[in-house]
């Protein structure tokens, strides 16, 4: 059945609910909400919820589940033909999470604007307003708590859970838990950053570092620099800017 402004010529539609001003095509899908594009292909068992969630869902994307404002929306704010693509297997709950994906896949984003400028990027996890919120490219990471990962943009294979945790990191194989653990990294995507990090504000103002391994609330605070850390501790390397050296 449909309810509302909807039109639609295309033989793929069966089972589905349109509720709002829509123009779409699509099969065993709820659409509930002011989209006002154009969509050529059929979608598939998907779930939006929202003003302008879902509106650019129109490349066979599969088993989706956007509901806030703009979810899963690429082309919110022109109304042209969006592009001929979105992924599948996507479950975005929040205004614009996951608001610029085009064919990134295996995602959950939860919070307010949680993977906002993703596009391909895919298997990651993002749960917190601003959660991952730059990533674009990187693949298969975890962030769990406002801002955690935010900065990422290409970044891959990173967890950080806990608030601003690993914030700003931009590199590789990072781990950073407890709130502000690592807040401050951003690393060089030359090397492949390796850090773990656990601990409230545990290496909150390193920039650069890698290889690093840093354990203790404010373990190694004040450490800017250096690489190849180990310390173990509340408090422990509080002032370090060496490298390959040991605290306990």
């Amino acid at each position: 059945g449909t309810t509302g402004a909807v039109t639609s010529s295309s033989a793929y539609v069966t089972n589905r609910v349109d509720v709002g001003d829509l123009n779409v095509h699509g099969s065993k899908r709820i659409m509930i909400g002011d989209a006002i594009f154009v969509h050529t292909n059929p979608t598939h068992a998907s779930f939006y919820v929202g003003e302008n969630a879902g509106a650019a869902a129109n490349g066979y994307d599969d088993a989706n589940v956007c509901v806030g404002f703009a979810a899963c929306s690429l082309t919110y704010g022109a109304v042209t033909t969006p592009i001929d693509s979105q992924g599948s297997f996507i479950a975005a709950l929040g205004a614009a999470a996951l608001q610029n994906n085009t064919t990134g896949y295996n995602m959950v984003a939860v919070g307010t604007d949680a993977l906002l400028y993703n596009t391909w990027g895919y298997q990651n996890t993002a749960v917190g307003t601003d959660a991952m919120m730059h990533n674009t490219t990187g693949i298969d990471s975890v962030g769990v708590g406002a801002n955690a990962l935010a900065g990422n943009e290409i970044g891959s294979y990173n967890t950080a859970v806990g608030v601003n945790a690993c914030g700003v990191s931009t590199n590789n194989y990072n781990s950073c838990f407890g709130f502000q653990a690592g807040g401050n990294y951003r690393g060089d995507i030359s090397n492949t950053g390796q850090q773990t990090i656990s601990g409230a504000q545990a290496y909150r103002s390193n920039v650069d570092g890698y290889q690093d391994s840093i354990y203790g609330t404010n373990a190694f605070y004040n450490s800017i620099h250096g690489n190849r850390n180990a310390g173990f501790g509340v408090q422990s390397g509080f002032n370090n800017t060496g490298y390959g050296n040991s605290f306990y």
